[in-house]
């Protein structure tokens, strides 16, 4: 039987390795704009100014994936 493209869903792993799905996928404390910031300049380096402008662009203290990947390719594998 020829296949293609899938996906594997929660679902499906529940399903196959017999393990429970309870509670919530994500789970995590809400934090504020003011902590996003710290996050960004003391944890990840970004220049103060920058990571005002990218948590301004998004909703909340968020920063958007695209820009963290950036930053990934940039700091750690130096491209």
């Amino acid at each position: 039987m020829p296949a293609r493209e899938i996906t594997v869903t929660l679902d499906d792993v529940s399903c196959l390795l017999h393990l429970p799905i309870t509670g919530r996928l994500l789970d995590h404390t809400p934090i504020s704009k003011d902590e996003g910031l710290e996050v960004l300049v003391n944890l990840l380096g970004v220049h103060p100014a920058d990571a005002h402008t990218e948590v301004s662009k998004t909703k909340g203290a968020h920063a958007t994936l695209t820009y963290l990947k950036g930053l990934f390719t940039h700091h750690i594998l130096g491209r």
